[in-house]
């Protein structure tokens, strides 16, 4: 779907920066022969989806941009850390796979929670509980096979839980990686979101700074 001239397709999130985002990225380029169903979120597109606003006329986004505004007054800046691995839907053949914070949930979850509420003010947003996690693999359209991983080496074998191994999968990449997932979160960015052929094109409207009291 593609946005109205006079609208742009947007949503809010925290960017992944860039050291987080290499490690993930790593994790889910060798993630791919074991997950043949899935297609993987390329680096630079790695978020924290706060609100997702579909499509927003041009004169509203000064609007937006004073709701975020007011929405994190008084807001420091927090760590977060991303070491459990997770799968949508909870049961079921997983559609998309991604990871779980794990540290500072209870102010991302805070701040969620008012910048949401400034949106819905504005007429945006839904009453979809906010999960805080980084999506990384979505199953491939038309894909038989994307509740399985690898075939299994042995007939006969039953094939491997996708989300147990997943999840499996992504503690030992940072055991052997030593890898911490984990960065300072100092603001919010208003999104924009370019649908292509090729993949989503995510570019920065607005960056709203944490400061504290």
């Amino acid at each position: 779907m593609t946005a109205r001239p006079d609208s742009l397709r947007c949503f809010v999130a925290i960017a992944v920066p860039g050291e987080t985002r290499s490690l993930l990225a790593s994790f889910a380029g060798s993630s791919k022969r074991l997950f043949p169903g899935y297609r993987f979120v390329p680096p630079e597109n790695l978020h924290i989806t706060i609100q997702f606003l579909g499509d927003v006329p041009r004169r509203s986004l000064e609007g937006i941009r004073e709701a975020l505004y007011t929405a994190t007054q008084g807001k420091d800046p927090f760590r977060v850390d991303f070491r459990e691995a997770g799968a949508f839907p909870e049961r079921g053949a997983p559609r998309i796979l991604h990871v779980v914070a794990t540290g500072g949930k209870a102010p991302l979850v805070s701040l969620a929670r008012d910048v949401r509420e400034s949106l819905f003010a504005l007429g945006y947003g839904d009453t979809k509980p906010f999960v805080p996690h980084i999506t990384l693999g979505r199953v491939k359209r038309g894909s038989p096979d994307y509740h399985r991983g690898p075939s299994p080496e042995t007939p006969g074998q039953i094939p491997p839980d996708i989300r147990s191994l997943w999840k499996d999968s992504f503690g030992r990449f940072l055991e052997e990686k030593n890898g911490k997932p984990e960065w300072d979160v100092t603001e919010v960015v208003l999104m924009q979101s370019i649908l292509r052929p090729e993949g989503a094109l995510y570019t920065p409207l607005a960056a709203i700074g944490l400061y504290g009291t």
